[in-house]
């Protein structure tokens, strides 16, 4: 990921940690929601990449003292090889 130049900050204000989480928590639902309906169980070791991205987000949550919806876990749990 590269850094972003400081004339393309404007636009949507999240200033908040928590709003910056919220971002997260969110993203992680709708991807494992995707996956979960788009995909069958035998499609795990192609969705690995996904899989640790919901596990990075789940991991950052956690750190932040807040738990990953239950659909996160749930996608994790039937892709993971």
């Amino acid at each position: 990921m590269k850094p972003v130049l400081p004339e393309f900050k404007k636009g949507v204000p999240i200033t908040a940690p928590e709003q910056m989480l919220q971002t997260i928590a969110v993203l992680a639902f709708h991807l494992a929601v995707e996956m979960d309906y788009h995909y069958e169980d035998e499609d795990s070791p192609k969705l690995q990449e996904e899989v640790a991205a919901l596990e990075m987000a789940t991991a950052t949550l956690l750190l932040a003292g807040l738990i990953a919806p239950d659909a996160v876990h749930h996608s994790i749990e039937r892709f993971m090889a």
